[in-house]
């Protein structure tokens, strides 16, 4: 009867070894990980696609070709540009040599100078209004860089006959004792310097109304220039109008 109940026993200790190899031999579920919500990182802002300025790029970039410019437009900017150097100063002069700066221009088919010191700058013929009750050798007044300039026509001022063509007339501007004028030429020449030994007296067949207003006469390469009395010119009575 006992031997019945210690069996009985070791049945039930045995079975629940067994039962318990069995869930030894079991796979354990893993554990679940806590996980953190990860935020995802903000995107690089995009930069744009980058322009190649080098010059390479610059020689992709289509030239466009400055417009041409005309013939009487250049040589006034190599006129100009010659009276900057000689008022800066030009070349040295020989002990006791004087020597004339001046810039040539036409009149009726005739040359004429005048010193460039008083020359402002030249301009190509523009708008001139005319002003009622004036001489006729006053053309009218003009706006050069804003401000109202008088025009003179020099070859009527003169008494001239009148020109068989103008191709490139021209407007030098002149600043005389703080008063700029505009001087109407019928073409503009060149810078030319010409020593006071060479000038010579006007002439005496030049009629009086001219030779008033002409310092004398000189040779330039195969041409006679009239240079200009600037002085008695400015200061006559028919500039004052």
């Amino acid at each position: 009867m006992k031997s019945k109940k210690v069996q009985g026993k070791l049945d039930r200790l045995f079975s629940k070894s067994k039962t318990e190899e069995v869930e030894e031999k079991k796979p354990k579920a893993p554990a679940k990980k806590k996980t953190k919500a990860v935020k995802e990182s903000p995107k690089p802002p995009t930069t744009p696609e980058k322009i190649d300025s080098g010059p390479e790029a610059v020689e992709k970039v289509e030239k466009k070709a400055p417009p041409e410019k005309s013939k009487g437009t250049i040589k006034s900017e190599e006129i100009l540009d010659k009276l900057q150097k000689s008022k800066k100063g030009g070349e040295e002069l020989m002990e006791g040599e004087k020597v004339l700066e001046l810039l040539t221009f036409s009149l009726a088919e005739e040359w004429y100078a005048l010193e460039i010191k008083y020359v402002e700058g030249i301009i190509h013929l523009q708008k001139i209004t005319e002003v009622p009750g004036i001489p006729d050798y006053l053309l009218g007044v003009t706006n050069v860089r804003g401000e109202i300039v008088s025009v003179v026509d020099v070859r009527r001022f003169l008494n001239l006959e009148a020109s068989k063509s103008s191709a490139e007339p021209s407007i030098i501007i002149i600043k005389y004792s703080d008063v700029t004028t505009g001087f109407f030429v019928d073409s503009v020449g060149d810078v030319a310097k010409i020593s006071t030994n060479s000038i010579d007296p006007p002439l005496a067949t030049i009629e009086k109304i001219q030779a008033e207003f002409i310092l004398g006469e000189a040779k330039l390469n195969d041409d006679f220039l009239a240079i200009l009395n600037m002085k008695n010119l400015m200061n006559s009575e028919r500039m004052k109008v």
